[in-house]
């Protein structure tokens, strides 16, 4: 019985992370399998497997209910951001991001070969956990909501006092700096 690497089995990454996950194997005489396949439980497109690698990163995983109004006063309700097609700017109705803490997606090798002529077949699953990130989804719907203010850095801000003052627009700044999230 020989061993797998790596040797750890189960790797968590955030959703469009990127990774690359070599798998190697070498039987009781440190000599590599005659033949080593990685058989996925799920064929995604942007995860590529080449000879002994899997690399790549996970998108869209996630079922989010998104319902908008397009500008002919038309309603739609969609999955993912990727699906929102619309001319111009979306009235965003609701967004329900996906509670699912994570998705796995395993990676099944299997290896066989011979040592001192005595045939061998084993089997080890890999798992890569895709973590739910809602940060890259907020800042998604804010991108679709309004782009042109999403880019902005600064824009004059008339208050109560009648004054015009300088005022950030960072958006992702402001919400993840709240005091809740120090």
């Amino acid at each position: 019985m020989g061993t797998f690497y790596p040797t750890i089995k189960t790797y968590n990454i955030k959703e469009m992370g990127s990774f690359n996950l070599e798998i190697t194997y070498l039987d009781d005489m440190n000599q590599p399998p005659q033949n080593l396949t990685i058989i996925p439980n799920y064929v995604n497109p942007t995860i590529s497997i080449i000879n002994n690698i899997v690399s790549g990163y996970y998108s869209e995983v996630f079922e989010h209910y998104i319902r908008y109004r397009r500008p002919d006063y038309s309603y739609n309700q969609v999955n993912t951001f990727e699906e929102v097609h619309i001319d111009g700017v979306p009235l965003i109705y609701r967004f329900m991001p996906d509670q699912t803490p994570y998705v796995e997606f395993t990676y099944t090798v299997e290896v066989s070969g011979e040592t001192e002529g005595i045939p061998y077949t084993e089997t080890e699953i890999y798992t890569v956990n895709v973590l739910n990130d809602w940060t890259y989804q907020r800042n998604r719907l804010f991108r679709v909501v309004n782009p042109e203010l999403f880019e902005q850095t600064t824009v004059k801000w008339i208050n109560n006092s009648s004054v015009i003052l300088p005022w950030s627009n960072d958006i992702t700044w402001i919400t993840e700096n709240w005091p809740w999230h120090s």
